[in-house]
Formats: C-alpha cells, sequence, structure tokens
C-alpha cells in the first residue's frame, strides 16, 4: 500500500504518475552522469565518490526487514535515526554521491526487503543517486520509494518558518544547474516523483540540503518530530 507523500519507482506505473518503462536503464543513466561529470570544474565535486566504501548501519536479520537509504545519514540533526527505528527491522544504509558498480552491489546485496526508501538532499546530486538506485534495484525486481527531500517537505518548512525568516535554500552552482538541466530532459515526470514545490525550488536554481530541511534552529522542534514520523512511516511500510 502507497505510503502518503512517497512515491515508488516500481515496473509498472505507479499511482503518483511516474512511469518507468521510460525510465532509462542503468548504462543510460550511468553514461548521463559521466557527460554531465566530465563538465565540471576545478572546484566542483566529482559526482560519484569511488574512494568513499558504502556504509551499512543498524542491519536487520529479519527476512521481512525494511531498507533505508540516506545520502547522509547524519544530516538530519534534530533527528535521533536509532531511536526513529528503535521498534523497525530495518538495514540502514549510508553513501554520499552516485554509489559505484562496488555500492550497487552492496545496496542489491542488503536489500533484502521488495522495497528501498530513499532520503536525500534536493539537489541535482542526490537524485542522480536515486536514479540510479532505482535503475539498479529494478534490475532486481526491486523498487524505491522517494521519501525526501519532496514537497511534502518543502511545504512543510514554508509552514513551520518563523514569520520573517527565509528557507535556507542554496544557490546551485552552473555546474550543478547543468545537472539539473540534463536530469529535467529525462522522459520523467518530476513532479509526480518530488511533488511540484520540489521542482518549483529547483527550477529557480536553488536547492534544499537535508540540513536545512531538517534543522529544528531553522524552524521549531516540530520539524524533527514530523520528520521523524515520515522515516518511521517509511520503515514501517509493507515492501
Amino acid at each position: 500500500m502507497p505510503v502518503a507523500g512517497v512515491v515508488s519507482v516500481t515496473t509498472e506505473q505507479s499511482s503518483g504518475g511516474l512511469d518507468v518503462s521510460r525510465l532509462p536503464g542503468l548504462p543510460q543513466l550511468l553514461a548521463l552522469v559521466a557527460d554531465v561529470d566530465g563538465t565540471r570544474g576545478p572546484n566542483d565535486e566529482p559526482l560519484v565518490q569511488l574512494g568513499r566504501p558504502s556504509m551499512l548501519l543498524m542491519p536487520s536479520t529479519s527476512p521481512t526487514q525494511t531498507a533505508m537509504y540516506f545520502t547522509k545519514l547524519h544530516a538530519l540533526p534534530g533527528v535521533d535515526v536509532e531511536q526513529v527505528f528503535s521498534n523497525v527491522h530495518v538495514a540502514v544504509l549510508s553513501c554520499y554521491g552516485v554509489p559505484n558498480a562496488a555500492h550497487l552491489e552492496a545496496v542489491r546485496r542488503e536489500c533484502e526487503s521488495q522495497t528501498m526508501h530513499f532520503v536525500g538532499d534536493l539537489d541535482p546530486l542526490d537524485l542522480s543517486a536515486f536514479l540510479v538506485l532505482a535503475a539498479s534495484l529494478l534490475e532486481s525486481g526491486k523498487s524505491v520509494r522517494y521519501v525526501g527531500v519532496s514537497g511534502k517537505w518543502v511545504e512543510r518548512c514554508r509552514r513551520l518558518l518563523p514569520v520573517g525568516k527565509s528557507m535556507p535554500l542554496i544557490p546551485m552552482s552552473d555546474f550543478e544547474l547543468r545537472h539539473w538541466r540534463a536530469l529535467a530532459s529525462l522522459p520523467i515526470s518530476w513532479p509526480s516523483l518530488v511533488g511540484a514545490s520540489a521542482v518549483a525550488v529547483l527550477d529557480s536554481g536553488m536547492k534544499l540540503e537535508l540540513e536545512g530541511a531538517t534543522n529544528p534552529a531553522f524552524y521549531s522542534s516540530a520539524v524533527s518530530d514530523e520528520v521523524s514520523e515520515d522515516l518511521r512511516t517509511a520503515a514501517n511500510c509493507a515492501s
């Protein structure tokens, strides 16, 4: 059963409107990443972090486990991840950047459930990581749900902002703008996948990182409670 505010990427057209029959295959997505990476300047970070191994945290021995994937697990200030998942059989994986072949193999090996839940920055880098994970897991008959940072998270940030304050959006670099344009050109309904409010942020040339979407210093303690509930709901979602 779909979780509210979470879009499934499956081998059929999802209820959120993403037709994965048009999702490029893993080789095509990796080629796109390589093409974009070839345009970066000396101060731009590589998209694929070849020297960083995948990190498996809090593995579950339950055959009915849920798998959660974070691009930056320790970038959720105010959220106690261990407490959130304390009563759930969940395997938590974290890897920064677009996963390479070794990372993808580790994910496929550890994702015993049929569904991986993805949490990352609202930026071109982490959206590329999501697509590569989705294409890789689809090859194994599994699926990925995009949890955040989504339009729901963007709208929450706006709702919880103190009067007179602005959301902690970050301008994208020229490299990131080129990367987003490449992703936006794919035959993917981005509003269906991440939400219209999230796409509007990206189309404005801005990005919202996990730290900016979850830090109670920018909003109130309510943001921590609501993000925690989103994660808990995803972890309890039947695969």
